[in-house]
């Protein structure tokens, strides 16, 4: 007598189930990243706008938007504004009314800080994060000359020093210029990528602060150079 080979059928779903649970739970994570979240904690702040700049045109855009991204994070508007996050299709309604109530806010703070002949541009935009990205996309410019334009606001940096106010203001605009030509010097660029090595060297940066500051205090800045390894948040501080 043969014997029947019996073939059996196995179930895919069950297979593919370890498979697709490690993928649907990266999607999620990856999609609530990108989701509005109002903190259990959440309080509203105020935050008086007369120190920030009016946004002109390209020739301050840095400027304006360096101060902004600070004040905006001070607000817990960032997220919303800068990276255009939004309620999911589950949001509480106190998160509903968190998001408008923040997206009004900030729609009120942008129309403070930007020139009357810009705010009739963006006058057609509803959304904070929709005036943001126009701002950025009509007035950021990384072009050879803004990243030059940039290196030079370092190098002349010094010449801003102001006789009777704290050494630390003075540090901070350093800190904040640094950051920008280190910035910019991102790319594939092989120049730009030499140079922004260079300007991860921890001494490059002492060494450039102190230069800054050495023609104001002559012998803090003698006391400190010899000092071999020093490094820059000693410097600093």
């Amino acid at each position: 007598m043969e014997n029947d080979t019996v073939m059996q059928e196995v179930p895919v779903a069950p297979l593919l189930a370890p498979l697709q649970a490690p993928l649907q739970a990266q999607t999620l994570e990856a999609e609530s990243s990108k989701l509005f979240i109002l903190p259990k904690d959440f309080k509203p702040a105020a935050v008086k706008l007369d120190n920030v700049e009016h946004l002109e045109g390209q020739q301050n855009y840095e400027d304006w938007s360096s101060q902004m991204v600070m004040v905006l994070d001070a607000m817990s508007m960032y997220n919303i504004v800068v990276d255009g996050v939004e309620p999911g299709w589950n949001a509480s309604a106190p998160e509903q009314e968190g998001f408008q109530s923040l997206s009004k806010h900030a729609l009120l703070i942008l129309i403070q800080v930007i020139s009357k002949p810009i705010l009739k541009k963006v006058s057609k935009y509803r959304s904070p994060y929709a005036i943001w990205r126009y701002l950025k996309e009509t007035y950021y410019r990384d072009t050879a000359f803004s990243f030059v334009h940039q290196v030079a606001g370092l190098c002349l940096l010094s010449t801003k020093i102001e006789k009777g106010k704290p050494v630390s203001e003075f540090i901070d605009k350093f800190d904040d210029q640094w950051n920008r030509v280190y910035k910019m010097a991102a790319g594939s660029d092989p120049y730009r990528q030499k140079f922004r090595a260079f300007l991860e060297e921890d001494y490059a940066k002492r060494d450039f602060l102190l230069a800054a500051l050495s023609e104001h205090y002559p012998n803090p800045v003698d006391n400190l150079t010899t000092k071999t390894n020093l490094t820059y948040a000693e410097a600093r501080h």
